[in-house]
């Protein structure tokens, strides 16, 4: 009868690990840092400290978002491995050079690699590294330098196309459809 006994109450004391949780004794537990990290959506109101302790984010207004994009750690598609936010992706060049884009300072520059002439790899991808509420994007061009002509600005939410490929979805903010002369 004690045998009996033990195998009904293993399988309750028996912990049930998941992506992002585990459930244990009939609770559903977040512990540490790995687990908050796999929990799907864009982080805009929380923030992990190193330790796995949650703590939420608090939301400036009418900051420039996109200078401390760097300080922040993303996580690279499903994998654990994580990437500081920032100069995310480019069509052309290196994102070493790219950085330029959003250091704040309107003496620097970035072009995309000119030997590139195909015009559908003149685009940059600038993650912030965390949800922000946005009043506001500007797009400068250096002084010394001709200004796109035409060009568009998408945002994303964070949320990935269906299918295999899961990439980022964009939406158009904003667009110059006629020849920009303007800086």
């Amino acid at each position: 009868m004690v045998v009996v006994l033990v195998a009904l109450v293993l399988p309750c004391l028996a912990q049930e690990e998941h992506e992002g949780y585990m459930v244990w004794r009939g609770q559903v537990i977040v512990e540490g840092k790995t687990h908050w990290l796999a929990w799907d959506g864009v982080a805009v109101g929380r923030e992990v400290d190193a330790d796995g302790t949650l703590r939420p984010r608090f939301l400036r207004r009418r900051i420039n978002a996109a200078l401390d994009a760097p300080e922040f750690e993303v996580k690279v598609g499903r994998s654990d491995t994580t990437q500081p936010a920032g100069i995310w992706r480019l069509g052309a060049g290196r994102r070493d050079d790219a950085a330029v884009i959003i250091d704040g300072d309107d003496a620097t520059a970035w072009e995309p690699d000119v030997r590139s002439i195909d015009a559908e790899l003149h685009w940059v991808e600038i993650n912030l590294g965390r949800g922000v509420i946005a009043e506001r994007i500007s797009v400068r061009f250096a002084q010394d330098g001709d200004p796109f002509l035409m060009f568009r600005v998408l945002a994303s939410n964070g949320e990935e196309s269906f299918g295999s490929l899961r990439e980022r979805r964009f939406f158009r903010v904003g667009q110059v459809a006629v020849r920009n002369k303007t800086r």
